[in-house]
């Protein structure tokens, strides 16, 4: 549905595309929201480019962390993608809340200092042990409100939190279980999004 339309039907009275979150209106090629978060192993600060489908049940995005040096002793770079599952949502008036959805991805952090393939001198030493530096997997479980607006571009502005585990720390909790704790594995990110 074009802008123009959604806000026709708006004038109208018509509530019915404000109800449809899988409305398209700027085409299939154009993302439907874009994300901006703190924490989460993803990034002092990520940003993040997605499409919804299945009326906003499935999600995917594109993601850039940045972790400046006063934080982790260097800068650090990363891409991520994101797939996310978020099957029901409640609505009270102009609010959105997905009380919970699952997810998880993959992680390439940039850098020289980071390896994809250790060298082979070393690999028969930390193949067994040690995941790649560069490469990771997470998974994660959050929670959304958001609140509809009547604006021409923007449909929906929205907060979210979200506990993240990352293949590192949560393999080394199921091998060292008597001395890591759950909250030593996860972090926690919260942040903004913007769907349109």
């Amino acid at each position: 549905m074009s802008i123009a339309a959604s806000a026709a039907a708006r004038d109208t009275g018509d509530e019915s595309p404000r109800n449809d979150r899988d409305r398209d209106r700027l085409g299939p090629l154009v993302p439907d929201f874009a994300r901006l978060a703190t924490g989460g192993w993803l990034g002092a600060a990520n940003l993040a480019l997605g499409y919804a489908v299945f009326d906003d049940v499935l999600n995917a995005s594109v993601g850039y962390g940045f972790t400046p040096e006063r934080e982790a002793g260097h800068r650090v770079h990363n891409l991520d993608v994101t797939l996310t599952v978020r099957p029901f949502e409640l609505g009270i008036g102009d609010f959105r809340f997905v009380p919970v959805y699952v997810g998880g991805g993959g992680m390439y952090v940039v850098g020289n200092e980071y390896e994809v393939q250790y060298p082979y001198r070393y690999r028969r030493i930390v193949a067994h042990y040690y995941y790649p530096t560069a490469l990771h997997w997470f998974a994660l479980l959050g929670g959304e409100v958001g609140l509809h607006v009547d604006d021409p571009f923007f449909d929906r502005h929205a907060f979210f939190y979200q506990v993240v585990g990352l293949d590192t720390f949560i393999t080394s909790y199921f091998d060292n279980d008597a001395t890591l704790d759950v909250t030593d594995v996860l972090s926690s990110q919260i942040g903004y999004r913007a769907s349109w």
